[in-house]
This record gives C-alpha cells, structure tokens and sequence, in this order.
C-alpha cells in the first residue's frame, strides 16, 4: 500500500491512510522557517507520547523517512493480528 502525499497551501504535505481495521494514521511534513524540514506521524486517537517526529534536509527525505515509519508500524500491526488468530 502506498499512501499518497497531498500538497497543502504553502510549504506543507500531508496524508491520512486507514487500514482495512481501521486503524488510522496522519502524517505531515512542512518546511521549518530556518532550514530543513519537519515531518510527524502518528495513530489517530494516540497520546502525543506515540507520535514520531524529526527533522529533515529535504521535503523528499523526510516524506521517506515517514513512509518508511509508516510500513514499520503497519508491519507490527499484522504481526499483532497473526499472533491474536493463532490464539485459541
């Protein structure tokens, strides 16, 4: 599954990708005022203590390093769900 990344008004990209269990998740990247790029990902309805977050050099580079969180945490997800139907 390859989410699609939405330009936003100014320098900001955004996402939102649901799995087939529901389970949501939101993802942004948009331009520090300095230099750099800030990227944030995070399960809907999570505590802020879930969230992850960093820095980037480029748009390019930080929308990878999410995408590549992303499929980390959708990994888990079906592992997770493996486990639960291999339980009586």
């Amino acid at each position: 599954m390859q989410p699609k990344w939405q330009k936003e008004r100014g320098s900001a990209f955004s996402m939102r990708i649901r799995t087939r269990k529901g389970v949501q998740f939101y993802a942004r990247v948009e331009k520090l005022p300095d230099f750099g790029w800030d990227w944030i990902l995070w399960p809907a309805g999570a505590a802020a203590s879930v969230a992850r977050y960093g820095r980037s050099t480029t748009a390019r580079a930080a929308m990878s390093t999410v995408d590549e969180m992303l499929e980390r945490a959708l990994a888990r997800i079906r592992q997770d769900a493996a486990k639960a139907a291999l339980e009586p």
